[in-house]
């Protein structure tokens, strides 16, 4: 019974929203300092074509709220392949009395996966995305054209 019990508590805690998955870097305490979205070839080696810099927290926010409904399922054996877009945020949060915590995570984007960065946070890996057929690359590459900054 307790062998059944910890199986389904490891099975059920692999499965979590987006929203659950970034909540330690980004919480109703956090200050969004700016995002960085970057897109790469998706040759052997991948180099950087373009980027973007967003400095509007609320610009941000939508960016993770097209996010907000992901259902995902950390897949420990998963991995993306190069290239694609990367999101990475850098935020601040207190970590006691005095103190400020300044952190970035990275959100690297596939079709049927995201991976997820964060130093020395559990959330942190490869997650299958279950319910969605949205294109992400295509929703971040939307901003203006003449914001993005061009590499090649």
């Amino acid at each position: 019974m307790f062998i059944a019990g910890v199986f389904i508590w490891r099975e059920f805690s692999f499965y979590k929203d987006f929203d659950e998955v970034i909540e330690p870097q980004v919480n109703e305490e956090s200050d969004i300092l700016y995002a960085q979205v970057n897109v790469y070839d998706t040759e052997d080696i991948p180099e950087r074509i373009k980027s973007l810099r967003i400095d509007n927290e609320e610009e941000i926010l939508e960016i993770l709220d097209h996010f907000a409904h992901l259902e995902l399922k950390k897949d420990p054996d998963a991995r993306l392949p190069f290239g694609g877009v990367t999101l990475s945020i850098a935020t601040s949060n207190p970590t006691g009395e005095d103190y400020i915590q300044t952190d970035s995570f990275d959100i690297r984007i596939g079709e049927d996966y995201m991976a997820i960065n964060s130093v020395g946070d559990r959330n942190s890996g490869y997650y299958e995305i279950l319910n969605d057929e949205s294109n992400h690359m295509e929703f971040l590459e939307a901003f203006d054209e003449e914001d993005w900054e061009y590499d090649q």
